[in-house]
């Protein structure tokens, strides 16, 4: 698959769904430790979501509730951002030991988010 391919998948969560299951699914269901990342994950339908007070996330699930998504190995990262209506995939063609953490990813996640809010707001 693509990252517009994956991006569309998240969007279609946002618009098509309705709004009580996104608003539930992007809702922390659990947070327990994960086998893989080694630390507590908040969960929601099967999705990381943003909102924990508990254990600190990276962007773009950060900060407030209303985010959903999954990072994948190697600092690739798709996600939906409820209150924005759409959906986001960054998938990169080489792997790097931070992961879904590298500094790099991290300027394109808060890059993308900012141009949509100011697009939209």
């Amino acid at each position: 698959g693509t990252a517009l391919a994956l991006a569309r998948v998240y969007d279609w969560l946002t618009r098509a769904t309705p709004a009580g299951w996104t608003a539930r699914g992007a809702s922390i269901w659990e947070e327990r430790p994960d086998a893989v990342v080694g630390r507590a994950v908040p969960r929601g339908l099967g999705f990381w979501v943003s909102g924990s007070t508990r254990a600190p996330q990276s962007a773009p699930l950060d900060g407030a509730h209303g985010r959903f998504g999954h990072p994948g190995a190697g600092g690739s990262i798709a996600w939906a951002d409820v209150d924005l209506g759409a959906g986001f995939a960054v998938l990169r063609n080489r792997l790097t030991p931070e992961g879904w953490r590298d500094p790099s990813l991290q300027r394109i996640v808060a890059a993308t988010v900012a141009a949509i809010r100011s697009h939209r707001y």
